[in-house]
C-alpha cells in the first residue's frame, strides 16, 4: 500500500518504457535507467537522447494537457541544461528527479484556478517535486526536514448497514464503490455516512482520484490548485438540472485526519477512508497513473470516459462527457501557409502525423529541421504523408514564426480544445513528440521521433510495431506485458543473425495468437533483442543481475562467459524477471525459447524480483535522485 501511494504521489515512471498505458513504475528501474542514460549522454557529448531524455530526467508521470506539456518540457529542459553543466559530483544539490503527476488543462481559464503562477508557466502543471533531504544548499549534509502536519480525527455518523435493503446492496454502484460513502455535513461539522445507492442512482458520476498531499504539493510548485475548477464545474453541472455528482477517491494511504480536513472543501460525497481495499482496487482498475484524474460513469455505473477530468474542465457544455475520436479532436479545419485547409482534403491521407513542438523548446528546434528532412523524402518516395503542427507555444506570434520553418499543415493555434484533448488522449508527455496515424486515426505509433532519427530516409515508414525489435530502436509496449529480452551484445556476427532469426520465428506465432486473444491472455509477450551495448541495454542488464559489457569485452578471454547470450523474461509492472543460464554453445536455439515461453504459460517458470542496487550504488542514486528510492 505505501508502494503504491508513493509511486501515485512522486509520479514516477518507468523511463525507457512506452509512456501510455505502462503500470505504476519499479524505482529500481527507473534509478537504473536514470543512471545509465546520464553516463550515455557523458560518453555521446551532448543532450544524447533529446525528447527522451527530458523524461528521464524529470521522470514525470503526466498526462500533459494543454500547457501542462509546454510546462512539464520547458522544465525539464531547464533542468536538462543545469545537470549537463554541473560536475557529476556536484548533483546531489539539483532538484529531485521525481515528479507529482498532475493531469490539469491550463488552457481553459476557467479550469484551475486559486494559485499564483509565473505567466510562463501554465497553471495545473506537473513539474520538478521539492528538493531531495539531501539538496539544501549543495553542502551534500541533510536538511531538517519539514514536520508532517497531524490532523485530529473526528468521529463519523455512521450509517447502520444492517437495515440497508437488498437493492440498496445491490445497486451497480452499490457494488463498484461499496453499500455507503461520505460527506461532510457542515451543520453537524463531522463526515456522515450515506447508502449509496440513495445519492447516485439515476445520475452520471465522476470518479475523482486526487490526494491532498499533491494539491498541496501543487500549490507550493506554483501550479495552482485543482479543487477550485472541479467545484465550478460541479456547480454549473447541477445548476443545469443534469443528474451529475462527483465521488472523491482518496490515495488509500496516508491520515485520516488529513482525509476529514480535505473532505470539509468538498460538496460531494466520498468512498470512506477505511475502504482501503476498495479504493486500492479502484486505483488499479482504472489504472490511474496520475494525480488528479477522474473516469466519468453512467447511470449502471459503467465507464463513459476514462480520461474524464479533461473534458470536464475543457468542455462544460459536453455533459456527459462522451470520448470524441481523433478526427473529431482534430476538428473541420487545418491552417497552411497560404489558406485554410477542409478536414476532408486531409482525411485522404494514409497516413497522418501529429507534430507536438514549441518554438522556446530547444530539442523540438533541433528535431524540426530533421523531421523537414524525412518528410520531404518520404513523400519523395511517393508515400502518402501528412504532417499536422499541434503547437504548445505561448504566444500565437511565437506560434507563426515557428510555423513559417514548417513545410506541412497546422492546427489553428486559437483552437485550444482540440490541443488538450489531443495531448489527453494520446497521453504526451514532451516535446517533441511525433505520433502517426494509419487511415482510420488509429494510433501506428508515438515514438514517430524516435524512428525518424534512427531512420531518416524513411525506409520503413510508416514504423509499424514488429513482432520482434532491437530494443535501442523500440521499447513499444515494454511495460505493458512480459517482455522477452534476448541480450547478445557479446556474440559474434553470424551467431547474432541465427538468434534473431529463431527469436522471430517465435515473436511472430505469438503475435499472430494475440490478435485473437485477450488482453490478459498468458501468451502475450513482446519480444527483443541487444545486438549492441546501448543505455537500454545497460539498464535492463542491471535489474536483471546480468554483468554489463564494454566493446572491448569481446576480445577478452577472461570475459568469455559474460559474452554468453542470455534470455531474460521481465515482468516490469510485477517488478520480477526470469534469467536464463548462459549458452554454452553461443547461440540461442528457437527451441530454447519455445520451452522458456511454454514455461511461463503454463506458471512454472521461476521468477526473481528485480536486483536492487548494491550499497554504494543505492547511496548514489538517493542523492542523485532524491524520492526516485522507494
Amino acid at each position: 500500500m505505501r508502494t503504491l501511494s508513493l509511486y501515485l504521489l512522486l509520479g514516477i515512471i518507468l523511463h525507457a518504457v512506452e509512456a501510455s498505458r505502462f503500470s505504476l513504475s519499479p524505482p529500481a528501474f527507473f534509478n537504473r535507467f536514470s543512471d545509465f542514460e546520464e553516463e550515455y549522454e557523458e560518453e555521446e557529448e551532448g543532450p544524447g537522447l533529446g525528447g527522451l531524455a527530458l523524461k528521464a530526467l524529470v521522470g514525470a508521470s503526466v498526462a500533459a494537457v494543454g500547457g501542462a506539456g509546454v510546462s512539464f518540457a520547458r522544465r525539464a529542459i531547464k533542468a536538462k541544461q543545469q545537470r549537463v553543466s554541473t560536475p557529476k559530483q556536484q548533483r546531489s544539490h539539483l532538484p529531485s528527479s521525481s515528479t507529482v503527476g498532475s493531469s490539469t488543462p491550463s488552457f481553459v481559464e476557467s479550469g484551475i484556478k486559486g494559485g499564483k503562477s509565473d505567466p510562463k508557466i501554465a497553471r495545473g502543471t506537473t513539474t520538478m517535486a521539492p528538493p531531495s533531504s539531501t539538496e539544501a544548499d549543495g553542502s551534500g549534509e541533510e536538511a531538517e526536514k519539514e514536520p508532517e502536519e497531524v490532523f485530529d480525527v473526528e468521529p463519523v455518523v455512521e450509517l447502520d448497514e444492517s437495515k440497508l435493503s437488498e437493492g440498496q446492496k445491490e445497486h451497480p454502484y452499490a457494488k463498484l464503490l461499496g453499500p455507503k460513502l461520505v460527506k461532510y455535513d457542515s451543520k453537524q461539522g463531522k463526515l456522515v455516512e450515506v447508502a449509496t445507492a440513495d445519492v447516485l442512482d439515476g445520475k452520471v458520476t465522476s470518479l475523482f482520484f486526487h490526494a491532498q498531499q499533491v494539491e498541496q504539493m501543487l500549490e507550493k510548485m506554483k501550479a495552482g490548485k485543482v479543487l477550485p475548477g472541479l467545484k465550478e464545474v460541479y456547480a454549473e453541472q447541477r445548476a443545469k438540472g443534469n443528474n451529475f455528482e462527483v465521488v472523491f477517491m482518496s490515495l488509500p494511504d496516508g491520515q485520516e485526519g488529513r482525509f476529514q480536513a480535505y473532505m470539509k472543501d468538498m460538496p460531494w460525497y466520498a468512498v470512506p477512508f477505511n475502504a482501503t481495499e476498495r479504493l486500492r482496487d479502484a486505483y488499479k482498475a482504472f489504472k490511474i497513473q496520475n494525480l488528479p484524474a477522474a473516469v466519468v460513469v453512467d447511470e449502471q455505473a459503467q465507464v463513459l470516459n476514462e480520461k474524464g477530468f479533461t473534458y470536464m474542465l475543457i468542455d462544460k457544455e459536453g455533459f456527459p462527457w462522451h470520448p470524441k475520436t481523433l478526427s473529431q479532436m482534430l476538428g473541420s479545419t487545418f491552417l497552411s501557409k497560404d489558406r485554410s485547409v477542409p478536414a476532408a482534403e486531409v482525411a485522404k491521407k494514409k497516413v497522418l502525423a501529429l507534430y507536438f513542438s514549441a518554438n522556446w523548446c530547444k530539442p523540438c528546434q533541433e528535431f524540426t529541421p530533421k523531421l523537414v528532412e524525412a518528410y520531404e523524402k518520404v513523400r519523395a518516395q511517393g508515400k502518402d504523408l501528412e504532417v499536422v503542427f499541434v503547437s504548445m507555444d505561448e504566444t500565437e506570434e511565437k506560434f507563426k514564426e515557428y510555423f513559417a520553418k514548417m513545410p506541412w499543415l497546422s492546427l489553428p493555434y486559437e483552437d485550444k480544445t482540440a490541443r488538450s484533448l489531443l495531448m489527453t488522449e494520446l497521453e504526451v508527455k514532451g516535446l517533441p513528440t511525433l505520433v502517426l496515424l494509419d487511415e482510420e486515426r488509429e494510433v501506428i505509433t508515438s515514438k514517430g521521433r524516435d524512428f525518424v532519427l534512427k531512420d531518416p530516409e524513411g525506409a520503413k515508414f510508416p514504423w509499424y510495431p514488429q513482432p520482434l525489435n532491437e530494443i535501442s530502436y523500440s521499447f513499444d509496449g515494454i511495460a505493458q506485458k512480459p517482455s522477452l529480452v534476448l541480450f547478445m551484445e557479446g556474440a559474434s556476427a553470424d551467431a547474432q543473425a541465427k538468434m534473431v532469426a529463431a527469436m522471430q520465428a517465435v515473436a511472430e506465432e505469438f503475435t499472430a495468437k494475440n490478435k485473437l486473444a485477450p488482453e490478459d491472455a498468458a501468451h502475450r509477450f513482446n519480444f527483443y533483442y541487444a545486438q549492441e551495448i546501448s543505455t537500454f541495454s545497460k539498464a535492463l542488464r542491471s535489474i536483471a543481475g546480468l554483468e554489463q559489457l564494454n566493446p572491448k569485452d569481446k576480445f577478452l578471454k577472461s570475459k568469455a562467459e559474460s559474452n554468453k547470450p542470455r534470455l531474460v523474461l521481465l515482468d516490469i509492472a510485477k517488478e520480477v524477471c526470469h534469467v536464463s543460464p548462459a549458452e554454452d554453445a553461443g547461440t540461442v536455439e528457437e527451441t530454447t525459447i519455445r520451452e522458456l515461453l511454454q514455461a511461463r504459460v503454463e506458471g512454472t517458470l521461476p521468477m526473481e524480483t528485480f536486483r536492487q542496487p548494491e550499497p554504494e550504488e543505492a547511496g548514489a542514486s538517493a542523492s542523485a535522485k532524491g524520492a526516485g528510492t522507494v
